[in-house]
């Protein structure tokens, strides 16, 4: 009784301490201050290969990301005056006075309850997005693969997060910043969200946020970039002993994959 007492001491602690954004609404719309949230941690992500997997590659990086916390009263709020219903999640490249959107991904504010079908907020706070180089993001057979195909040698040095000294990022719904969204979009998984990133990962990303509708695929605020930068670099190319010759098995008719009868260039 008393650990469970204090189990939930924690709980009402943790959640009265989250650090909500500041909602304010208007006769033009909404302005939401956000105080905490973006690419918390990042992570090369290892890749076992070789003749009893004694070697070691990276499939690329994975990148924890934490949504701007909001209170329900306020997501209530938005859903009901500006018909805001999810999170529009974006990574894009930075630098250099560039930015290109490389993928998008949706996770919704609200859920049906399973037994009653009433509409309720949903509890998703966090998300993961792996930047992975081509040869790990095509298909689950290639990641199976011990001779990883596209000629794929490369080791990833370092993956860290950067601060950003900057204001506390302002998102603004209004219907000067509405617009229909033509990017691809899916919904965020909660197990993987691989981005194919080509035959190298190295450089500087940025998440960034909007407010979005998913059902009439419309964006309702401008984009507001997390303050934080991911910097994946040190790549090198390794020599993988056991897979000189290398040809990847093609996948057969039936769905089903060759690794198995896969030979080793020796």
């Amino acid at each position: 009784m008393i650990k469970l007492t204090s189990l939930f001491i924690l709980l009402v602690l943790a959640t009265s301490c989250r650090d909500y954004a500041e909602v304010k609404v208007d006769g033009q719309g909404a302005s939401v201050a956000w105080k905490s949230g973006g690419a918390t941690s990042v992570s090369v992500t290892p890749w076992r290969v070789g003749p009893y997997r004694k070697q070691m590659l990276s499939m690329g990086a994975r990148v924890k990301v934490e949504f701007p916390a909001l209170k329900e009263e306020d997501i209530e709020l938005l859903g009901e005056k500006f018909d805001v219903d999810s999170w529009l999640v974006s990574i894009q490249v930075s630098g250099l006075g560039r930015r290109q959107r490389l993928a998008s991904y949706y996770m919704p504010l609200f859920k049906r309850s399973g037994r009653s079908g009433v509409m309720g907020v949903s509890s998703a706070e966090m998300g993961y997005l792996d930047l992975y180089y081509a040869a790990a993001s095509i298909s689950t057979r290639l990641r199976n693969l011990e001779c990883p195909g596209l000629e794929h040698r490369r080791l990833l040095g370092k993956a860290e997060i950067r601060e950003i000294a900057t204001g506390n990022p302002m998102i603004v719904v209004s219907k000067m910043q509405e617009y229909s969204f033509q990017n691809k979009v899916e919904r965020l998984d909660f197990q993987r969200n691989i981005i194919n990133l080509g035959e190298s990962v190295e450089g500087e990303y940025q998440v960034s946020f909007a407010f979005y509708n998913s059902k009439k695929n419309r964006v309702l605020s401008n984009d507001a970039i997390a303050p934080q930068v991911i910097v994946l670099s040190g790549e090198k190319n390794e020599r993988i002993r056991g897979c000189e010759n290398l040809k990847t098995p093609p996948a057969r008719q039936d769905g089903a994959d060759e690794i198995q009868n896969f030979k080793f260039g020796r």
